[in-house]
């Protein structure tokens, strides 16, 4: 795969920052507002306008971030601008789930879909920027890279 699951960065040689990408269920909860949710649509309102770059609004390009407004946690740009990778496994099939699990991570098989993206971006519509959006990560079945897509640490 060519996404990292644990990055640490150093910063100016005397501080390490440690974390993992988020998988679907984690990206998920951060997205609705976690334990702050008001139940929105989209990452922070249900105006898609006030909280995404999507494609009626964006010039199909990706925008610096903060330029929207956060979401319950706030957290930014997490409807739209740019797809963010997760660490599952893209699924069309969720037979092997169990009902009620807390913080699944995903199809236990690879996919030939690639990992699991969320959040929409610049170049989607409206519906493809939910916070309940899944999709898979056609750019790593093309093998090449894309503009519009990202991935967010977790900090521990």
């Amino acid at each position: 795969m060519l996404l990292l699951l644990i990055v640490t960065i150093a910063v100016h040689a005397r501080i390490t920052i440690t974390g993992t990408v988020k998988d679907k269920a984690q990206w998920e909860w951060a997205a609705r507002g976690g334990v702050k949710s008001q139940g929105y649509t989209y990452a922070g309102s249900n105006n898609i306008d006030e909280v995404a770059w999507y494609s009626v609004n964006s010039g199909y390009v990706v925008h610096d971030v903060k330029q929207k407004s956060p979401n319950e946690l706030g957290i930014y740009d997490m409807s739209g601008n740019a797809f963010e990778a997760t660490t599952d496994n893209f699924s069309t099939d969720y037979s092997w789930a169990t009902d009620g699990e807390v913080d699944p991570t995903g199809s236990p098989t690879a996919s030939a879909y690639g990992l699991t993206r969320r959040g929409g971006s610049c170049t989607q519509g409206a519906t493809r920027c939910t916070v309940t959006k899944r999709d898979f990560n056609d750019v790593e079945m093309n093998g090449g890279a894309s503009e519009d897509m990202s991935f967010r640490i977790i900090l521990k």
